[in-house]
């Protein structure tokens, strides 16, 4: 979730700000819960991002996961209109269906000479 990653951010900042303080671990961690509550990184992912900070860390993103992306299919932009229609074959085609609607054929020449003469 967007807002979710925006608010992670946010306390990864609060983080690498308390580290250069020179606060400890303990703290940052109690005024993160204090401020955010339910919804504040895990007591775990504070240590760890905190050691990342003392170890030098400037970045604030997270690092990017291996395994399978979340959208393994490109999402394509599709065109309000088929592009392999013609405007005219456009009307064409749902006055052919319903002049054949409701019709058994017994043969394609069948289908043809109907679809013809409508």
């Amino acid at each position: 979730c967007f807002a979710g990653k925006m608010i992670s951010t946010i306390e990864q900042r609060i983080v690498k700000f308390h580290v250069k303080l020179g606060k400890t671990v303990t703290e940052t961690y109690n005024l993160l819960k204090e401020v955010y509550g339910h919804e504040c990184l895990s007591r775990a992912r504070v240590f760890e991002w905190f050691k990342r900070f003392q170890d030098g860390r400037e970045d604030v993103e997270d690092d990017s996961r291996p395994g399978r992306p979340s959208t393994s299919i490109p999402v394509l932009d599709h065109p309000p209109y088929s592009p392999d229609l013609t405007l005219c074959d456009f009307y064409l085609f749902p006055k052919m269906k319903s002049a054949l609607k409701e019709t058994r054929f017994e043969s394609i020449e069948a289908v043809k000479e109907k679809a013809a003469r409508s």
